[in-house]
């Protein structure tokens, strides 16, 4: 894009298209492209290492035994004591019961809401 302004600037009819499209090019078009460019090179993306992914993994797994393990009402005084702790004692049982009223009205019995309102929020 930087070559095609100055193309445009060198090739043009008059000097006003000259600077018109160069302008348009080299500014508009090209400079974003150069300074994007710049900027994704300096500021690569962060992945997880392979030791970090056997780390993730693990306790996935760990967390998904302790839900298989734990019974429907442990796991439902764990959601009740972790909400109440975010946002108070009533708000939080409140807030609870709608989010496992919202999994009702999807068609899921109430253990099965449990469950997945723990996977959700990992307690």
């Amino acid at each position: 894009m930087l070559l095609a302004g100055f193309f445009f600037i060198a090739f043009a009819w008059s000097v006003i298209d000259a600077l018109v499209v160069g302008v348009f090019f080299i500014g508009v078009v090209a400079l974003p492209f150069i300074v994007w460019g710049i900027y994704r090179t300096t500021h690569l993306p962060q992945a997880l290492t392979i030791k970090e992914r056997d780390e993730v993994v693990k306790r996935e797994i760990e967390f998904r035994k302790t839900i298989s393990d734990a019974s429907v009402s442990e796991l439902y005084s764990r959601l009740l004591s972790d909400m109440q702790r975010d946002y108070g004692p009533m708000l939080g049982c409140e807030l609870l019961e709608r989010r496992i009223n919202y999994y009702l009205l999807a068609g899921k019995t109430r253990s099965e809401a449990i469950i997945k309102l723990a996977e959700e929020r990992g307690s």
